[in-house]
C-alpha cells in the first residue's frame, strides 16, 4: 500500500474521490426529503425569470444568480428546476472535492498527505449535508477554493493569468454570495504587505494590482451599459455615497444591538444584572460562534484537527510554518478574512448556520489530514490506526444510513393535496407543504408560518379556507382550538414531526 500511495495517480485518485463524493450525495437525494425552506425562494426566482426576465427576478430575490443558473440550466436540459438545480450541486461538489486536491498539492507534493486530505474531503458531512439541500453555498465554496488555488500559484510564479483566474472565480463566487467581494478585495494585500518580504515596495505594487486588472475593467464596462440603458429620471438622482452607506451600516447594527440588549433587560434579565445586558449579548453570540463552529468541523475531524496542530507545532511529521513561505501569508489572510465575516453575522444575528463556516473549516481539515497521514502511514500503534480506521468508516456510513429525523410527512400531505380541485383554498403553517400541493404562493410574503397561523386562529379566520395543514415538530402540541376537532387526515415521519389536515369550524 505504501508504494501505491508514493506512485499515486493524482487525476485518477481525484476523479474516484469526485466519483465517490457524488454517490454519496445521490444516496442522500434517494431519502426524497423535503426541499430546503430556502430552495423555495432559489426555485420561485428561477421560474420568475425563466418567464419574466432579470427585473422581475430581481423584484423576487435581490441576489438571483443561482437561480439564472438554474434556469439556464433548465432551458439546456429540460429538466425540470428543482432536478437542475439537484444536477448543479453534483457538479459543485465535485468540482469542490477535486479542486480541495489540488489546493493540498499546491500546499504539499506529499502524496500521504494528499491521500488523507482527499479522503477526509469525500465524506465531509458538512459538505454531503450541503450537497443534499438548494443553497448558494456550494457554488460560493466552489469558485472561492479555485481562486484561493490561483492565488496560492501566484505566489510559486508571479503571472497575469493566475491573478486574472483569481479575480474571475472570486467574482463568479461573490455572485453566489456577495460575502465574496470581500475575499475579492482582502486577498491581494497579502501581496502589497507581506510578499515578498526583500521585494521593493513598486514591485509590490505591480503585484497587487494585477488582481484588480479583471474587476476594474468590468466596473468600466458594466458603468457604461448601466448609463446607456438606465432610464434618464434614475440617472438625475444622485448616486450613493461610499461613506454615506458605511455610516448607515454601522448605525443599524448599533441600533439592532441596542433593541436586543434592551429586550434582554426587559424581559430576560433580573433587576440587578440589568448593566450586563451588552455581556450576555456579546457572550451568547462568541458561544453560538464557536457552537457551530465546532458542529461544523465534525467531532471526528476537530480531534484529528488537534492531532495534527500537536504534530507541527513538534515539528514531528511536517516542517510546516517553519520557515514562513508566501503560501502561509495567504493562507492567513483567507483565514482571517472568513472568520471576520462569519464572527461580525454572528455578531448581528446571532445565529450561525454549519454550512456557512465550511470555507473557515478547510483550516482544521488541512490539520485533520496531516494527522490522519501521520496515523496511517507512520504510526506505530496500532490502537490509534484501529480507531481512525473506525471513525472514517463510521462516517461513511452515516453518509449512507439516515437516522436523524424525517419530514416525509410534508411531502405526502402535499401529494394528498394536490389532489384537491384547484377551487378548493388551502393556508398551510409551512411553506414546503404548499410547494408540494402544487399552489401558487410567494414565498417573499412570509406568512406560511406559526405566527400567522396564530394570528388567525386569534382573529378567527380560519374558517376563510377550506383546509387548514398544520406540521409541527416533535413534541409540540396542537394550538388548542385545532384539538377540538377531527382531523381529516393524518401524516407522521419516523423521529421527526407530523402533519394534520382540517376542515375548519365556521366558527373558527
Amino acid at each position: 500500500m505504501t508504494l501505491s500511495i508514493k506512485n499515486l495517480n493524482l487525476k485518477i485518485f481525484q476523479l474516484g474521490c469526485c466519483c465517490i463524493c457524488v454517490l454519496l450525495v445521490l444516496t442522500s437525494f434517494l431519502r426524497e426529503e423535503p426541499l430546503n425552506p430556502d430552495a423555495l425562494l432559489y426555485l420561485q426566482t428561477a421560474q420568475v425569470y425563466s418567464s419574466f426576465g432579470l427585473k422581475a427576478s430581481l423584484a423576487v430575490f435581490s441576489w438571483p444568480f443561482l437561480s439564472i443558473t438554474i434556469a439556464f440550466t433548465h432551458k439546456l436540459t429540460s429538466l425540470s428546476l428543482e432536478q437542475c438545480a439537484y444536477l448543479l450541486n453534483l457538479i459543485f461538489v465535485s468540482l469542490f472535492v477535486y479542486a480541495f486536491i489540488n489546493f493540498t498539492k499546491i500546499l504539499s507534493s506529499n502524496n500521504f498527505f494528499i491521500f488523507s486530505a482527499g479522503i477526509l474531503i469525500t465524506i465531509y458531512p458538512t459538505l454531503i449535508h450541503a450537497a443534499n439541500l438548494i443553497t448558494r453555498d456550494l457554488g460560493y465554496w466552489t469558485f472561492s477554493l479555485l481562486a484561493l488555488n490561483q492565488i496560492l500559484r501566484f505566489t510559486e510564479k508571479s503571472s497575469l493569468k493566475s491573478a486574472l483566474l483569481f479575480s474571475a472565480f472570486q467574482l463568479l463566487a461573490s455572485l453566489y454570495r456577495y460575502e465574496g467581494i470581500l475575499l475579492l478585495l482582502g486577498m491581494p494585500f497579502a501581496f502589497l504587505f507581506f510578499i515578498p518580504k526583500h521585494a521593493r515596495l513598486k514591485n509590490r505594487f505591480f503585484n497587487f494590482i494585477q488582481f484588480f486588472i479583471l474587476p476594474l475593467v468590468l466596473i468600466i464596462f458594466i458603468s457604461i451599459f448601466s448609463f446607456r440603458i438606465l432610464s434618464e429620471t434614475y440617472l438625475n438622482h444622485p448616486l450613493p455615497n461610499t461613506g454615506d452607506l458605511l455610516f448607515h451600516t454601522l448605525d443599524a447594527w448599533q441600533n439592532n444591538w441596542v433593541r436586543k440588549i434592551n429586550a434582554l433587560k426587559i424581559g430576560v434579565l433580573e433587576p440587578s444584572a440589568k448593566d450586563s445586558g451588552f455581556l450576555v449579548l456579546l457572550g451568547g453570540s462568541v458561544f453560538v460562534f464557536l457552537f457551530v463552529l465546532a458542529k461544523a468541523i465534525n467531532g471526528f475531524y476537530f480531534l484529528l484537527s488537534l492531532h495534527g496542530f500537536y504534530l507541527i507545532k513538534n515539528k514531528k511529521s511536517w516542517a510546516f510554518l517553519n520557515p514562513l513561505k508566501p503560501q502561509d501569508f495567504v493562507l492567513f489572510l483567507f483565514f482571517l478574512l472568513n472568520f471576520f465575516i462569519l464572527f461580525v453575522f454572528t455578531l448581528q444575528h446571532q445565529f450561525l448556520a454549519p454550512r456557512y463556516a465550511l470555507l473557515f473549516c478547510l483550516l482544521f481539515l488541512i490539520l485533520a489530514a496531516k494527522s490522519l497521514e501521520h496515523i496511517l502511514f507512520f504510526q506505530r500503534k496500532k490502537w490509534l490506526k484501529v480507531a481512525a480506521s473506525t471513525g472514517l468508516t463510521f462516517l461513511l456510513l452515516s453518509s449512507l444510513i439516515h437516522t436523524g429525523p424525517s419530514k416525509h410527512d410534508i411531502i405526502q400531505a402535499g401529494q394528498w393535496l394536490r389532489q384537491l380541485p384547484p377551487s378548493k383554498t388551502i393556508y398551510s403553517n409551512n411553506a414546503q407543504i404548499m410547494y408540494y400541493a402544487g399552489r401558487q404562493f410567494t414565498y417573499t410574503d412570509d406568512i406560511y408560518n406559526n405566527e400567522h397561523l396564530s394570528t388567525l386562529i386569534k382573529q378567527k379566520k380560519l374558517h376563510h379556507y377550506d383546509y387548514i395543514v398544520v406540521h409541527l415538530s416533535r413534541h409540540t402540541p396542537l394550538p388548542p382550538p385545532l384539538k377540538t376537532m377531527t382531523p381529516i387526515t393524518y401524516f407522521s415521519s419516523p423521529r421527526g414531526g407530523a402533519t394534520w389536515v382540517f376542515s375548519p369550524n365556521p366558527d373558527l
